[in-house]
């Protein structure tokens, strides 16, 4: 099988904004761990914990790794010399044109009719898994197959396998790492388009990934990639920063821009995704606040209003408090009983409470089966002073306000 551009180095340039991500994603990486490592080392139930946690991922991410990588071992047919020799070669001679000094293994595996790749790492091992049914949907296109492979080894030749632990703690903050995995894509298919040496064939391969091998060479690119417009809204804006690819209307946009004569700019679906971004959070902030709010209202009540009975006013917006008909003779009786337990106190030798808080722990130590009676002028607490020989107890009076002229006072001890 000729290579016409055999012997030609394939060019490997980053797309933009893949290094400032990667820089990002690699400082926020080493951060994490360091903070992580500061747990551990100064807190032993802390650190235990995460030193627990961070074990449980290992394993369940290294068996993952395992468990594919045994399968794909076991089930597919590696590339070599004797064993779809022509492929193999053009493995090999992509992968020497990019300058890779170690080659990965690879293999040739049937996934159900999926059309697809994949480059792949477990420990020190480069690995590339070629899907048959992709191979066959290429057909005689020799671009289009070499197309996949070189983006497959341009994963290698860019270091995309490398160093995943590290950024792996950087995958706490939203949408970083799958902009990095996209990024990444971008460039494969620009290592893909010089592999292919030919951009039709190029072109092909992506569109083979779109429709298939019976109708890839019929689709019409300039109307797929028009499909872009669909794309520019708010979910669909959301939708592509949760994916790990690119649409395919982009990245056939992104290898040839005579398909996309009338670029426009995406600026109004990125505002309209951070526009629902801000509204989830809004929401969600309102709900932690009603929830959290619940019980400490609550809390606030009883301590407030200590027992007071509501009624509902049905011109009000709100419970008001009504007072009841036999007000006088309550707060006599609850000056009564609180002054009672006063007068006692004092009368044992025992001190005077210093404040109304002082005053409700006495009640309750002495009190323990009852409520501390309330104020039946505005439902609130009994006021409470000490003075220099007694106490002073208070009601706000008919009006409900303290410290009016109408406020009514009961002072003590008896003697």
């Amino acid at each position: 099988m000729s290579d016409p551009v055999s012997g030609n180095e394939i060019p490997f340039r980053r797309i933009h904004g893949e290094t400032a991500l990667f820089v990002i994603s690699l400082v926020l990486g080493i951060v994490l761990w360091l903070v992580i490592l500061f747990l551990v080392a100064s807190s032993l139930p802390t650190g235990l914990f995460v030193l627990v946690y961070v074990l449980i991922v290992a394993v369940i991410y290294y068996g993952a790794q395992a468990a594919f990588t045994m399968h794909v071992r076991g089930n597919a047919a590696r590339l070599g010399p004797d064993q779809f020799p022509e492929l193999y070669e053009r493995v090999t001679t992509l992968a020497g044109r990019m300058g890779i000094k170690r080659m990965p293994v690879a293999y040739l595996m049937q996934a159900g009719g999926a059309l697809n790749a994949l480059a792949s790492r477990f420990l020190l091992s480069n690995m590339i898994v070629l899907y048959s049914d992709l191979m066959e949907a290429c057909g005689d296109s020799d671009g289009a197959r070499d197309m996949i492979i070189a983006h497959e080894l341009g994963h290698v030749r860019a270091g995309h396998l490398r160093l995943r632990w590290l950024l792996l703690p950087s995958l706490v903050v939203p949408f970083l790492g799958l902009a990095l995995s996209r990024a990444r894509e971008y460039t494969c298919d620009r290592i893909g388009l010089s592999g292919a040496g030919d951009k039709e064939g190029a072109l092909l391969g992506l569109s083979i990934l779109a429709v298939g091998g019976k109708y890839g060479p019929h689709v019409s690119r300039q109307a797929l990639v028009a499909q872009k417009r669909d794309l520019n809204t708010g979910w669909m804006t959301l939708g592509q920063w949760f994916s790990t690819h690119p649409p395919l209307a982009k990245r056939l946009a992104a290898l040839d821009v005579s398909l996309d004569p009338e670029a426009r700019s995406a600026a109004g679906g990125t505002l309209r995704a951070l526009s629902i971004i801000l509204g989830v959070l809004v929401i969600l902030a309102g709900s932690i606040f009603l929830v959290a709010r619940g019980p400490v209202f609550s809390l606030g009540r009883l301590l407030s209003f200590r027992g007071q009975s509501v009624t509902e006013d049905s011109s009000s917006a709100g419970p008001a408090y009504r007072i009841p008909d036999t007000a006088g003779e309550d707060l006599a009786a609850a000056f009564a009983a609180i002054g009672a337990v006063l007068d006692k106190e004092a009368s044992s030798g025992g001190s005077l409470p210093d404040d109304i808080d002082g005053l409700y722990t006495l009640w309750s130590q002495k009190k323990a089966d009852e409520q501390m009676p309330i104020d039946p002028y505005d439902g609130q607490e009994i006021g409470y002073e000490r003075t220099d020989d007694g106490y002073k107890l208070w009601s706000s009076g008919p009006d409900g306000a303290s410290g009016t002229d109408d406020d009514i006072t009961y002072e003590g001890p008896e003697h």
